[in-house]
């Protein structure tokens, strides 16, 4: 079987409307000139085929799918990512051992990784390695404060994302994917491709 390439595009919610250098217009622009055989994106299916996309991410609402629309790029849906920043996130810690500081601590790492994208900037240092890592340990240690329920619903929306994307590569073999998400994500999903034998990785800037 052949491979598919995938590159991963991390995304920002609002973050995007305050980002000049990486505002939607801009993400528009980006995903457009990769011309990629398939659009992954944070959509819940039934949203996508009903065309009731008030509930999703202001790029894939706002962006993503009017451009798969107006072009040759076919967007597949691969999973509800929660409308805004907050809601997008690891929730905050609400009760158990020490609850009051593990909320104040895990807000704080949200706020450092707000932070980190506003100093990243433009999109080529926001999906950079190392801002990718970064932020990956970050997202890490609030799932570490998080409690049990909250670590559940973190891990089964990336096991979410990893089987839809997965089931793609498996029934359209040998395209060119790319998988549009929140930049919180990407750690976690490049590091569990890597071990997909029908999966090459490459980075978005050599895609």
């Amino acid at each position: 079987m052949s491979q598919s390439t995938i590159a991963l595009l991390g995304t920002l919610r609002e973050l995007h409307t305050v980002l000049p250098e990486y505002d939607l217009p801009r993400l528009e622009e980006l995903v457009a000139a990769k011309k990629p055989d398939l659009l992954c994106v944070e959509v819940d299916r039934v949203a996508w085929e009903t065309d009731d996309l008030g509930g999703s991410p202001i790029e894939s609402r706002d962006v993503l799918a009017g451009l798969a629309r107006s072009s040759e790029i076919t967007l597949v849906p691969i999973g509800g990512g929660g409308r805004s920043w907050s809601d997008s996130g690891v929730d905050l810690p609400r009760h158990g051992i020490l609850a009051t500081f593990r909320r104040r601590l895990s807000a704080w790492l949200d706020t450092m990784t707000v932070d980190l994208m506003k100093l990243a900037g433009r999109p080529e240092a926001v999906n950079s390695p190392l801002v990718e890592h970064l932020c990956g340990i970050l997202c890490d240690l609030q799932v570490m404060l998080a409690n049990g329920e909250a670590r559940r619903a973190w891990t089964a929306r990336n096991q979410e994302l990893l089987d839809s994307v997965v089931w793609i590569v498996r029934r359209d073999p040998g395209r060119r994917i790319l998988v549009a998400l929140d930049c919180r994500r990407k750690h976690w999903l490049r590091s569990k491709l890597r071990s997909v034998p029908d999966v090459k990785l490459a980075e978005f800037w050599r895609f």
